[in-house]
C-alpha cells in the first residue's frame, strides 16, 4: 500500500500540475485575447479622439478665419466710407462755391421763379415763399406771396402752406444735403 499510495499521490500531483498548467495556459490565452481587445479599443478611442480634435481644430480655425475676414471687410468698409465722406464733403464745398456764383446769374433768376411756381403748386393757394433778400423783389414782382423772414442761404427758396404746417425746402443747401445722402447710400450699397 505504500507504493500504491505514493504512485496515486504522484498521479494526483501530476494531474494537479497538468490542471494548473492548463489553467495558466487558459488564463494566459484569455489575458492575451483581452490585451488584444483592449489594445484595439484603445487604438479606436485614440483615433476617435484625434478625429474629434482635428475637426474641432478645423472648426476653430475656420471660425477664426471668418472672424478675421469679417473684421477686415468691416475695416475696409469703414475706410471706404471715410474716404467717400471726405470726397463728398470736398465736392459739396466746391459745388457751394459754384452755386454762389450761379446765384447772381440770369439763369438763377429763372430757376428761383420756377422753384417758387413748383412749391406753390404743391402747397396750394395762399402758400408763402421765403427767400434771400436778393430774390425778394423778383419773386414779389412775379406775384408770389413773400414771407417776412429772409433766408440766409446760397440760393433757392422755402415755401410754406397757408397754415405753415407744411414746408418745402428747396434751398441749395438742402438739395445738396439730400443729394449727398442719396449718393452715399448708393456707394455704400455697391460696396456691400
Amino acid at each position: 500500500m505504500g507504493a500504491e499510495t505514493q504512485s496515486g499521490a504522484e498521479a494526483l500531483l501530476k494531474e494537479l500540475e497538468q490542471k494548473k498548467a492548463n489553467a495558466l495556459k487558459a488564463i494566459e490565452e484569455e489575458f492575451r485575447s483581452n490585451l488584444k481587445e483592449l489594445e484595439e479599443n484603445t487604438r479606436k478611442e485614440i483615433e476617435a479622439i484625434m478625429k474629434k480634435a482635428e475637426a474641432d481644430a478645423k472648426s476653430k480655425a475656420q471660425a477664426e478665419t471668418n472672424r478675421i475676414i469679417g473684421a477686415a471687410r468691416l475695416e475696409a468698409k469703414r475706410i471706404i466710407f471715410d474716404a467717400t465722406d471726405k470726397m463728398m464733403t470736398h465736392n459739396i464745398k466746391k459745388l457751394q462755391d459754384i452755386l454762389k456764383s450761379y446765384a447772381s446769374t440770369e439763369s438763377y433768376k429763372k430757376l428761383v421763379v420756377d422753384m417758387a411756381k413748383y412749391a406753390t403748386s404743391r402747397l396750394g393757394k395762399g402758400a408763402l415763399v421765403a427767400c434771400r433778400k436778393e430774390d425778394k423783389q423778383l419773386l414779389n414782382d412775379k406775384g408770389f406771396k413773400i414771407a417776412e423772414n429772409e433766408l440766409q442761404c446760397i440760393g433757392g427758396i422755402k415755401a410754406f402752406d397757408s397754415t405753415k404746417t407744411l414746408e418745402l425746402d428747396l434751398t441749395f443747401e438742402e438739395l445738396l444735403r439730400m443729394k449727398k445722402e442719396q449718393l452715399t447710400a448708393e456707394i455704400m450699397e455697391k460696396i456691400e
